[in-house]
């Protein structure tokens, strides 16, 4: 039988923990702090390690490298409510096998727990373990969705290397921030940061900018240039929107790619720089390879390692968060921020975005200012969302479409749906999240605002 030690300084969510773990046929031993945890650790034959990360004295990260330090062959699963970039990828990097959000996910945590195991054994009979120690601090990123938490283990994993990266995604997902992220948990990180948006120059002035020019290589040349893969020199460069270069441009770009050399603009005389390569586009790059407008080879190069930035659509979920966190942003700080009505916070999850992240930062921006210090409400919203909100529906085309004399309102479904699982819970909200996979505030607001509508 395998053991699992599971800290937490929260009773309620170690104690949900344990049952789940418990009915799944394992042995577990709680703790309530980092100290008393890795004294049982000491005395223990443990197989894995559950931590929530903020607690008193030891918490989470130093409980894991404790660990580490002690038996690196223990995977270590780290709990936290903290939805940044730094918990994740700061996890990943000093070797937990895996990361996981508040409220946790029963479900989620009992699949993650049989996987870590069954690695486990594996571990055992290869004797190949090994797990790399670092530590890094941001916090610029947010999302608790499953497909932002495994891009920021990915983050983890990607930015101690040297390799080469292409991130992909819509305008305003944030790929140069990402870009950025990768640089500061790198070693390289204590060296420039360079970004250039290629398809913001022309051909001419791009290799001009990127690789240099000697005096009098041109008209107007009155000087010699660096350029900005020798100002990176030892550090990151970024090539945003790298698919908008020419055919031509990309040839020299696989040069520098392939021999580390930048052949200025009016030399033959190459020049040996040592820059990691992060390029991004918001296009589908294997189309263009087929249509002859982007270099296969130089396509090879640049996608050493892919990371995919999800559109905001696709992660409802993150949308209340990141909200929120640019409401913060945006509040002066003699200010205290404006909360979000539920009304609000509903329609933002509705919205499709089409600007991704980046719309969302301006909308709350501008709703921040707006507001005064009031409540943000749907009225501080920019025009044009607003407005969505209110587009006008034939009921009768839709009804006439699905075959049916009437819609029942999603949110009245929904709340019938959730009466029943209560009711099937005898009124346990705890349990009735559990079930439905969501956390118990929205739940709590779900039936609020239904039963206030019904009143």
């Amino acid at each position: 039988m395998d053991t699992i030690l599971i800290v937490d300084d929260d009773v309620a969510c170690l104690a949900l923990m344990e049952i789940a773990l418990v009915e799944e046929g394992y042995k577990v031993i709680t703790a309530n702090n980092g100290d008393e945890a890795f004294k049982l650790f000491q005395v223990n034959s443990i197989d894995l390690v559950i931590s929530d990360v903020a607690m008193p004295s030891l918490n989470g990260d130093q409980l894991l490298q404790a660990i580490k330090r002690y038996d690196s062959k223990v995977e270590v699963i780290l709990v936290t409510g903290d939805s940044s970039l730094d918990a994740a990828a700061r996890a990943v990097i000093n070797g937990a096998y895996d990361y996981l959000s508040k409220p946790v996910n029963l479900d989620e945590l009992v699949d993650i727990v049989k996987s870590t195991l069954t690695k486990r054994r594996a571990l055992k009979i290869s004797e190949k373990a090994h797990y790399p120690t670092s530590s890094y601090s941001n916090n610029q990123l947010v999302g608790n969705s499953r497909a932002m938490l495994d891009l920021f283990k990915m983050i983890g994993k990607v930015a101690p290397s040297d390799s080469t990266v292409l991130i992909l995604g819509e305008s305003g997902t944030g790929k140069e921030l990402l870009a950025r992220q990768i640089h500061k948990f790198s070693k390289r990180s204590n060296k420039k940061f360079v970004a250039v948006n290629c398809g913001a120059l022309t051909e001419s002035l791009l290799e001009s900018e990127l690789f240099g020019h000697v005096r009098g290589a041109f008209t107007g040349a009155v000087a010699e240039r660096n350029g900005l893969f020798k100002e990176a020199d030892g550090g990151t460069i970024f090539l945003d929107e790298v698919t908008e270069t020419s055919l031509a441009f990309q040839m020299k770009l696989l040069r520098v790619l392939q021999e580390g050399e930048i052949l200025p603009v009016g030399t033959s005389t190459p020049r040996r720089v040592d820059v990691r390569v992060v390029a991004a586009t918001n296009q589908d790059i294997d189309s263009l390879v087929e249509a002859k407008r982007f270099r296969m080879d130089l396509l090879y190069r640049l996608r050493v390692i892919t990371l995919n930035v999800p559109p905001l659509r696709e992660r409802q979920e993150d949308i209340a968060l990141l909200a929120q966190f640019f409401v913060k942003k945006y509040t002066p700080t003699n200010r205290m921020p404006s909360p979000l009505s539920d009304e609000i916070i509903d329609f933002l999850q509705c919205y499709d975005w089409p600007g991704n992240v980046r719309e969302l930062e301006n909308a709350i921006e501008s709703a921040v200012i707006l507001s005064g210090n009031s409540m943000i409400t749907m009225e501080n919203l920019p025009e044009k969302i607003y407005q969505s909100k209110n587009k006008n529906i034939n009921k009768s085309d839709v009804y006439t479409q699905l075959g049916v004399d009437s819609v029942v309102p999603l949110a009245d479904m929904q709340y019938q749906y959730i009466k029943q699982v209560l009711d099937f819970v005898s009124g346990n909200k705890s349990r009735a999240a559990r079930l439905l996979q969501i956390d118990r505030k929205t739940l709590d607001r779900i039936v609020t605002r239904s039963t206030e509508k019904l009143s």
